[in-house]
């Protein structure tokens, strides 16, 4: 009877576990399942119309389909993207929040004293798409190539003003190492992306900017910007409007960027709610219709998981660093911000 009763017990035991395991991992999946149900906000460090706003808004088109609640895009342009990324640093980590991951989170902590190095402070969920960076000016300069406007910058030193998103950006360091190639200085004024660099040079305020295909393309198409090269290994040619542009390399230059975006979230997410949106954001990026998009602004899908996208951001904030240091420019840039804040 003893015996009976034992075994009796160990069954109960058994089954006991068994249903405990199986209701933990019915209410992971509950909880997953129920994530999400409302709106999830964009938050865009930059201004309308730009190449990272445009990101959002292709992902924007196919969110309902893969997330059964719309992306609320959300631009907060000014300060450098700082502000805007700090944002999405310090929002709840429920999921509902994520926001534009470029080369700014990786670059900003390196020229700058912030309080946060994003790299180490954002969880990347997604890399979209990329492409290199182009130099454009206006058609009516005199300049019709790479070795114009570098002689022309030799033979003229400070007078040539270019736009750019902010000191020590994507859109910043390629005409200073050009500069220092070339023995001579070049103006940069800073602004709050390509929404406002575009019309300054459209209007004759600055004479060049380097951009991300999607903010020229636009304007190279029709005429009213020149593009004289492409900071890349190889030319743009899966783009009609690119594909003849030379590459700086071909010009003796080795100066490589290249714009990518992508999407952040929070540090702290769920494992549940990550997954939601990890999941969700790649169908979203490789979703034919995403990568149309992407095409218009001259942009290639280049989806990469959170993993490989995070290796990415430590990797290129190492070599970013490495070449602001050989060429000078970190040292020069910490002096400016140094002055900016006496």
């Amino acid at each position: 009877m003893r015996m009976k009763k034992q075994v009796i017990a160990a069954m109960l035991a058994i089954v006991v576990s068994a249903a405990t395991l199986l209701g933990g991992c019915a209410s992971g999946k509950s909880a997953e399942a129920k994530f999400p149900t409302k709106p999830i906000t964009f938050i865009v460090p930059y201004p309308p119309g730009g190449s990272s706003d445009l990101t959002a808004r292709a992902l924007e088109k196919v969110a309902q389909k893969y997330l059964g609640h719309p992306l609320v895009i959300v631009n907060k342009p000014g300060g450098s993207t700082i502000p805007g990324l700090n944002e999405i640093v310090e929002s709840k980590p429920d999921g509902y929040t994520v926001g534009t991951a470029n080369n700014g989170l990786v670059q900003f902590p390196v020229t700058q004293e912030l309080k946060y190095n994003f790299v180490t402070a954002l969880e990347p969920i997604a890399q979209v798409a990329s492409a290199p960076f182009v130099l454009v000016v206006r058609p009516d300069l005199p300049w019709k190539s790479i070795e114009d406007f570098a002689k022309y910058a030799k033979e003229h030193p400070g007078e040539i003003k270019y736009g750019t998103g902010a000191r020590g950006s994507s859109t910043h360091w390629e005409l200073q190492k050009l500069a220092k190639d070339v023995g001579t200085r070049i103006e940069a004024v800073p602004m709050s992306g390509a929404g406002e660099i575009i019309p300054a040079l459209l209007g004759g305020h600055i004479h060049a900017a380097v951009l991300a295909p999607a903010d020229c393309k636009q304007h190279v198409q029709a005429g009213r910007l020149r593009a004289l090269g492409v900071f890349s290994d190889k030319r743009i040619e899966y783009d009609p409007v690119f594909k003849d542009v030379p590459t700086f390399k071909e010009a003796g230059y080795n100066i490589v960027s290249v714009v990518w975006q992508g999407v952040g979230a929070p540090l702290g997410l769920s494992q549940d709610v990550k997954d939601v949106l990890v999941r969700a954001f790649k169908d979203m990026i490789i979703d034919p219709s995403t990568k149309e998009e992407m095409s218009k602004i001259g942009m290639q899908i280049d989806y990469l998981g959170p993993d490989d996208f995070k290796k990415k951001w430590v990797a290129e904030q190492e070599e970013y660093k490495r070449v602001l240091e050989e060429t000078g420019i970190l040292e020069q840039l910490k002096q400016e911000f140094k002055s900016e804040k006496k």
